[in-house]
């Protein structure tokens, strides 16, 4: 059968249509398949503090996709609170045109392709160079133009594929601002140096990265030689144990640290026991620890707090929060690492309580404790 004959079959002419129809649905198909990747007008910057590497540590550690998102949500509840990270580049009409042309091109070669096999098997090798049903070329020619062919079409994937990872990835960023507020020194009671203010331990100014409207809200403190953060015009007071294990309270004048409005960091490094039963109520591991090998000895059975809901970041790390009472909203962070012959356990917490509403401020000094201190 020669070339001429093969055109003026009916299922050859019907197969050209199929082939027709399907170029047509190939080009929309991939056209909208490659779309799908592109950010539209209405995606918003990328809010999460979460980089890929962290999402993929808090996923291993056993976490479930709403459970991270859950605790993103806890750092970034809304984008009145999220500083402006960064804008995410829109594709313009000329993408779409150029993601277009690439899918036509693309199609182009498949079928050029699928044609020439198509004929080489029907018509035959010597018929096809003969009558030059390829592009009417001599066989050294068809390979070449073979060769393009192939060579185009990896071009033109390599440029979809440039396409979309750079509409895709967010560009332009934005800092948030940084302020550098005054640091307030308050008296230090050491159980070793003894007490004071240590003023000569602390930085003059510290500076604090995000939202202006909440970062103008804050002050810096100075306290057990480190600098914390509370609201402005508070005092507070701090102390360190012999082993080191040390706790923190900022609070307004006239207040209190177990009562109004409030903000509270401690650390326990060397206490196993101490560590167990600050952490059995947010880590079940800790409560049968506790329960075990210190309850007798401590004599203190663990009491949970009602109406407790933690929330786990990782296997070391977790989030709470308690019922609003008297007006005022609690968050708390608590890291606890257990020992072992090759890590030393170690404990650390913190604690934000604030009228009912300063939601928004409670989230960021939960996340700047939590960034400071280096916790995951």
């Amino acid at each position: 059968m020669n070339f001429q004959e093969l055109q003026s079959k009916w299922w050859y002419r019907l197969l050209k249509i199929i082939f027709a129809l399907a170029f047509v649905v190939g080009v929309i198909f991939a056209f909208v398949a490659i779309s799908q990747y592109l950010p539209s007008k209405s995606t918003p910057a990328a809010k999460s503090i979460l980089n890929f590497q962290q999402f993929s540590q808090l996923h291993d550690d056993g976490l479930s996709v709403q459970q991270i998102v859950d605790f993103n949500h806890v750092l970034y509840p809304s984008s009145s609170s999220t500083p402006s990270q960064s804008s995410v580049k829109t594709p313009s009409w000329l993408t779409y045109f150029e993601i277009l042309i690439g899918a036509i091109l693309v199609e182009i070669i498949f079928f050029w392709l699928i044609r020439g096999a198509f004929l080489y098997i029907f018509v035959g090798k010597k018929t096809l160079a003969t009558n030059g049903a390829l592009f009417g070329a001599k066989k050294a020619t068809k390979v070449v133009l073979v060769l393009v062919g192939v060579a185009l079409l990896v071009f033109v994937i390599v440029r979809i594929y440039s396409t979309v990872k750079n509409y895709g990835v967010v560009s332009n960023p934005v800092m948030p601002p940084s302020l550098q507020m005054p640091v307030t020194v308050l008296p230090t009671n050491d159980a070793i140096n003894g007490s004071g203010t240590y003023s000569d331990k602390y930085p003059l100014t510290f500076s604090v990265t995000g939202n202006s409207q909440l970062t103008s809200e804050l002050a810096a403190y100075g306290v057990i030689y480190k600098v914390w953060l509370g609201l402005t015009g508070w005092t507070g007071s701090g102390s360190i144990g012999v082993d080191g294990s040390s706790v923190v309270s900022l609070h307004p004048v006239g207040g209190g640290a177990d009562y109004g409005e409030r903000v509270s960091y401690s650390e326990i490094p060397a206490c196993a026991g101490c560590m167990e039963e600050n952490a059995a109520p947010y880590f079940s591991s800790a409560m049968q620890t506790y329960q075990e090998y210190d309850e007798k000895s401590f004599g203190v059975p663990i009491t949970v707090p009602q109406g407790l809901e933690v929330t786990p970041i990782s296997s070391t790390l977790v989030t709470y929060t308690l019922p609003d009472a008297d007006g005022l909203s609690t968050l708390g962070v608590v890291y606890y690492l257990p020992g072992s012959q090759t890590v030393n356990a170690y404990y650390t917490d913190a604690e934000f309580v604030l009228p009912v509403g300063d939601t928004d401020l409670l989230n960021f000094l939960a996340q700047n404790f939590i960034q400071q201190e280096g916790l995951k």
